[in-house]
């Protein structure tokens, strides 16, 4: 691959990870575009995500050095021990999903563009509440998120979702859905990504611009959180994926 798609492909990473329009959906329809094996390209994404996690690293380094502190002292509030939970419920799920995604892989387009549809629905029912994160509503975004390892369903999107429809605020979502998106995304960028791609210079270009980009859109995305709309859009490029699968089909493309 040219070293300006890899440049290309970090920036888009670290723009759609920070939107609920699914970043690892989107980096494999490009990457299948550009004649990439599927689960080579859902490897490349996975990838990425390293960027991306440690952009969030960085922007949350405040709490991250509080729950450091607070571990030193043997304590630890609310908040984390809700998102600790979270990040453990995603783990089981996702691993019992991801058998069932590089079957779905082999269909492409079509896999990927259902995902996405699915998605864009699930923004469509999004609205936020007034309560501060909760138990069940830690465990709903656990499950959103664990699912979220298919490509074309998104994370944030999904995890915001489900907190909405658990009557959490959204800021208060948001910064839950970005802090128990740090150690999930990382593992499955070393585990699932890593070994799977050499560590040349047009990879780790792509890494360092997913993380570059993340930073400038977290920051966005923090003050947009209850402006941004991508469900019709998501619904739409889910639909074309299908019918570009289809065509693809039929005359052998």
């Amino acid at each position: 691959m040219k070293l300006i798609y890899r440049i290309i492909i970090g920036i888009l990473q670290g723009i759609f990870e920070r939107l609920p329009v699914s970043s690892s959906g989107m980096i494999v329809l490009v990457l299948m575009l550009l004649g990439e094996d599927p689960a080579e390209a859902l490897s490349y994404a996975f990838f990425l995500h390293i960027g991306t996690a440690l952009a969030a690293i960085v922007y949350f380094r405040s709490e991250i050095r509080d729950l450091i502190v607070e571990l030193s002292h043997g304590e630890i509030d609310e908040f984390w021990r809700l998102a600790i939970l979270a990040v453990i419920v995603s783990a089981a799920v996702a691993l019992i999903v991801l058998r069932f995604v590089y079957v779905g892989l082999e269909y492409g387009y079509a896999f990927v563009g259902a995902m996405l549809i699915i998605t864009g629905i699930a923004l469509e029912v999004k609205k936020f509440g007034k309560r501060r994160i909760y138990a069940g509503a830690a465990i709903a975004a656990g499950i959103a998120q664990g699912l979220a390892v298919a490509p074309g369903l998104s994370r944030s999107g999904l995890t915001l979702t489900a907190l909405g429809l658990m009557g959490v605020e959204g800021k208060e979502a948001l910064r839950f859905s970005f802090i128990i998106s740090i150690p999930a995304v990382i593992a499955a960028g070393l585990f699932l990504g890593m070994g799977n791609v050499s560590l040349s210079i047009g990879p780790l270009l792509g890494l360092a611009f997913s993380f570059l980009f993340g930073i400038i859109t977290i920051d966005a995305l923090m003050r947009l959180v209850d402006k941004i709309r991508r469900g019709p859009l998501l619904i739409l490029l889910g639909l074309l994926s299908i019918a570009f699968y289809a065509v693809s089909i039929k005359f052998g493309i």
